[in-house]
């Protein structure tokens, strides 16, 4: 338990933490493996929930205050006392799906952008810098918002079938952009903060031996 706890607060101290969680068989049942992982340090928790009970129990996230970064999950975006990075290996992947398959050229092209922006990124750091130039920085928003603008044109929301309550059902199309638009700081902080990932393979990566 000493040892844990020291864990614990290690994370704490990160100014960048990545987050991830799995499923595992705890005595024949479906239980939750959550992972925090900075450069050097790793915690691992097991509960029988997924969610915000899981994460509360865990210790890491309650009070944290530098970057975590993770795939999006909305659990994770509840504590806000985080500032918050998302991993764009899963909008790559998104985005591929979009574009091949649901023939949305816009797709194709916001990949490209984070690409792009990735490359910079590198470039950038290699020479010593630990943010992209902001006259750099303002012409890829402005593309971004391009982007994301042509995306929601091309996925209206569905009219509402007459006599019909709840919320009207989204394409995945329609759900990638509203998180591409809703939470473009987050989903651009690599470019913002070197410090932080493009991606969130960190954690995955530690998560996945336990599988």
């Amino acid at each position: 338990e000493p040892f844990i706890e020291t864990l614990r607060e290690g994370l704490s101290r990160a100014k960048v933490v990545h987050f991830d969680e799995t499923g595992a068989r705890v005595r024949g049942k479906l239980w939750w493996v959550h992972g925090a992982s900075s450069e050097l340090l790793t915690l691992y928790f097991v509960h029988p929930r997924r969610g915000i009970l899981a994460m509360d129990a865990m210790d890491v996230l309650p009070g944290f205050t530098g970057v975590a970064q993770h795939d999006g999950w909305k659990p994770y975006l509840r504590y806000e006392g985080a500032t918050h990075a998302l991993c764009n290996a899963h909008h790559l992947r998104e985005l591929e799906y979009v574009s091949s398959q649901m023939g949305q050229g816009w797709a194709s092209e916001m990949a490209g952008l984070l690409l792009e922006i990735k490359a910079a990124v590198g470039r950038a750091f290699d020479k010593g810098k630990e943010a992209l130039d902001p006259r750099l920085l303002g012409r890829y928003l402005a593309r971004y918002d391009r982007i994301v603008a042509a995306g929601l044109a091309a996925n209206p929301l569905p009219e509402r079938v007459s006599g019909k309550r709840g919320r009207r059902a989204k394409s995945k199309a329609a759900n990638l952009l509203e998180r591409l638009d809703r939470y473009r700081s987050e989903v651009l902080r690599f470019g913002t903060n070197f410090a932080v990932d493009f991606d969130n393979n960190l954690s995955e990566r530690d998560v996945r031996m336990l599988k």
